[in-house]
Parts: C-alpha cells; structure tokens; sequence
C-alpha cells in the first residue's frame, strides 16, 4: 500500500512541476529577451528535478 502511495505522491509532485515550469515559462516569455537571465530556463528545470527527488525521496524512507 506504501509504494503505491509514494507512486501517487511522485506523480502529483511531477504534474506540480510540469505546472510550475510552465508558469515560468510564460513569465519569463513576458519579459524582454535581454531581460531574462540565460540560466533561469535551466534552473526551473533543475528546481523541479531537485523537488522530485526530495518527495521521492521522503516517500521511499516512509515506505
């Protein structure tokens, strides 16, 4: 029953990410290019990634 709920868990982590970075996207789209920092895009990415792997991370100690 615990593995399934940290499969569910890492699956709403993974849509809250795909939400987040998307927001992102369209705010960084708002601004001028020479406004945008070169590594905001790949940071959001990496922000995303470092969430996942924390509830993933949690759930599996959980588990």
């Amino acid at each position: 029953g615990k593995a399934i709920k940290a499969i569910e868990q890492w699956t709403k982590a993974n849509e809250a990410v795909k939400i987040a970075s998307e927001k992102v996207k369209e705010e960084e789209a708002a601004f001028p290019k020479d406004l945008r920092g070169s590594s905001s895009e790949g940071m959001s990415g990496f922000t995303g990634l470092e969430f996942g792997r924390k509830i993933f991370q949690e759930a599996i100690e959980e588990a």
